[in-house]
């Protein structure tokens, strides 16, 4: 499947159900991987760029779209080509803006960080991470990031502009993992990696709000304060 279908499947499929307002919290597109270079000024790829384009060309045009992002350029690129695509499709759009808590504001130590990923990879640290293991100084606890970056989707559904609309706010996958894994309950071993342009999907239904993954079904949200 290419990047991004599942997301669109996953839209698409919400708002055949009635739904008129989603918030999608994604990941970014295609990127580069450049020794040397720190991991946040890595850049999209050419094939990241046509992704992102084709993904907002082919979101229900019936929707307003709202874009969002991570202050880091790969995730302002791939929301802004979203929603240009959307427009060159036929779409309409509102806003676009950066939000700083949809970057890597977790990330307390990026050295200690690095050297600890050195030794145990991605697979150990998400691990250490998630049995809140990992040195507070360091990294935010897991559980908590899941709740804080819930909340600044959720606020976005508490804002309807009328009519069909989707929220896009374009993230990195270490955001990801912790809400798929405390909120979901949807593990990396059982249910793989984030892909670029993967999405938990967050809406409303009779005043309760709901999030879902391509992985399962909605699951109702439950946030402490």
């Amino acid at each position: 499947m290419e990047y991004g279908q599942a997301t669109l499947d996953l839209v698409a499929s919400i708002m055949e159900d009635g739904v008129e307002h989603v918030a999608i919290f994604m990941r970014h597109s295609a990127r580069t991987y450049i020794p040397g270079l720190r991991d946040f000024e890595n850049e999209l790829t050419d094939e990241g760029r046509e992704l992102a384009g084709q993904l907002g060309v082919a979101l229900p045009k019936e929707a307003t779209v709202r874009g969002y992002s991570s202050p880091v350029n790969r995730c302002v690129e791939t929301a802004n080509l979203i929603l240009g695509g959307h427009i060159d499709g036929g779409g309409e759009i509102t806003r676009r803006r950066q939000i700083e808590g949809l970057g890597n504001a977790h990330i307390l130590d990026f050295n200690k960080l690095a050297r600890l990923v050195e030794e145990v990879g991605m697979d150990g640290l998400y691990g250490r991470w998630f049995d809140d293991l990992v040195p507070r100084d360091m990294l935010l606890p897991s559980k908590a990031l899941a709740t804080i970056t819930a909340h600044i989707v959720k606020d976005k559904l508490q804002r309807p502009l009328g009519g069909p609309q989707l929220d896009i706010l374009v993230s990195h996958d270490m955001n990801i993992y912790p809400m798929r894994h405390h909120l979901l309950g949807q593990t990396i071993e059982d249910h793989g990696s984030v892909e670029y342009l993967d999405a938990i999907a967050f809406f409303e239904r009779d005043g309760e709000v709901f999030l879902q993954s391509h992985h399962g079904d909605a699951q109702s949200l439950a946030l402490e304060d």
